[in-house]
C-alpha cells in the first residue's frame, strides 16, 4: 500500500493545557496565529493511527509546568489586549 503523508492544520483551544487527537508519528512543523485562532500544523500519515498528545499554552510571566516538554512555537490572541502564547509539547522523558 501507498503511504501517504500530508499537512493537517488543528485549532488549538485558548486553555492552559490541551489535549489532540494526532495520528502517531504526527510532525508538528509549525504553530501560528489566524483570525485570533492559534493553530498546529503537523506532516500526518494517513494510514497511521491517532494517539492523545498533550500541549501547554503558557503566556509572559505564567507558572509553567515542571514536566519534560519541547517548545514548538508562539501565537498571539485578543482578549482585551494581545497576550502572547508560548506553545510547547510533553514529550517522553
Amino acid at each position: 500500500t501507498k503511504i501517504m503523508k500530508r499537512i493537517f492544520k488543528y485549532q488549538l483551544p485558548i486553555l492552559e493545557e490541551v489535549e489532540l487527537r494526532l495520528p502517531i508519528n504526527a510532525e508538528v512543523i509549525r504553530i501560528a496565529d489566524l483570525g485570533g485562532i492559534i493553530w498546529l500544523w503537523a506532516i500526518i500519515d494517513d494510514e497511521d493511527p491517532d494517539e492523545t498528545r498533550k500541549f501547554y499554552l503558557y503566556k509572559t510571566g505564567g507558572a509553567m509546568k515542571d514536566v519534560p516538554m519541547k517548545y514548538l512555537g508562539c501565537g498571539a490572541v485578543f482578549i482585551q489586549m494581545e497576550l502572547m502564547l508560548y506553545v510547547f509539547e510533553e514529550v517522553s522523558s
